[in-house]
């Protein structure tokens, strides 16, 4: 080669391929969503849905469990509450009828794993929210009669079939919108970083039991013989009640409150009737 050959010379280098760098391997360290980010994100999300976002943020529900939570799940203690995770919702599950035949259901009454049934504490401003919601999508405005067999987030197109994949474009299409998405941030950005989230949170407070945070989540108290054999789930649910102080100043303290105004307008479908006058 003569002195001072460049091969490049002359070529120019391929445009990458958008749909490549959407599918990027991630190149960041993933970290939690904040609540101030949390709530940028509600901000483009149908009502509906903020219902499912908080409860995955502020409950670390997973998003099946979000979705099958119950409108009876819910118990109003005046100040705080109580939810019970119990069931699973949102898309088709299979279950077996009386017959032993499997079928696909859009609710089912079991969880993921046995430790998955739990009772939580809602802090104040989490039911601040439920309390809202159930008064606008459950409650007969004539009589005042809640309907408690409801799923806590309602279908918008069918009654009791929301679903996930809805939920799912739509937090994707709102975390794009305020530059949170994967490609702005670097790691994946999904529903479940936001149940991944208050996990994190959780972890580095002080003053909150290792066991006390594992049941929180829905998982046993221990790996070992001791934790998955020995520990019951404690009889009192005084020992959560300091996970939800802890959120409750958490999120007053960054946010104020979870009932976030919203740009989005809910097309609701035809079998809603009831619900289309929101």
């Amino acid at each position: 080669m003569p002195p001072g050959f460049d091969p490049t010379e002359g070529l120019e280098a391929p445009t990458p391929d958008p749909a490549a760098v959407r599918t990027r391997r991630p190149s960041r360290q993933p970290r939690p969503l904040a609540y101030p980010e949390c709530a940028r994100i509600a901000a483009h999300l149908h009502r509906v849905h903020q219902v499912a976002f908080w409860l995955q943020r502020v409950m670390g529900m997973r998003i099946s469990e979000s979705f099958g939570v119950l409108v009876s799940d819910v118990v109003d203690l005046g100040d705080s509450g109580l939810l019970a995770a119990q069931g699973q919702g949102g898309r088709s599950l299979n279950v077996r009828d009386d017959d032993g035949l499997v079928i696909a259901v859009p609710h089912k009454e079991t969880m993921k794993t046995a430790a998955g049934s739990r009772v939580l504490v809602v802090p104040t401003v989490m039911m601040q929210l439920l309390r809202v919601a159930i008064e606008a999508f459950h409650t007969d405005p004539e009589t005042g009669e809640v309907d408690r067999d409801a799923r806590l987030v309602p279908g918008l197109h069918a009654a009791d079939r929301a679903g996930q994949l809805a939920y799912r474009e739509a937090f994707e299409d709102a975390a794009i919108a305020e530059q949170l998405g994967s490609v702005d941030l670097g790691f994946r950005v999904a529903p479940h970083l936001l149940r991944k989230s208050v996990a994190t949170d959780l972890a580095w407070q002080s003053g909150i039991e290792d066991a006390v945070r594992r049941r929180f989540m829905g998982h046993r108290a221990g790996d070992d013989v001791f934790g998955r054999v020995y520990t019951l789930d404690y009889p009192e649910l005084t020992l959560l009640v300091k996970v939800a102080v802890v959120l409750d100043e958490q999120i007053r303290g960054s946010i104020g409150t979870l009932l976030t105004p919203t740009t989005r307008d809910i097309r609701w479908g035809p079998r809603q009737s009831a619900l289309r006058t929101l």
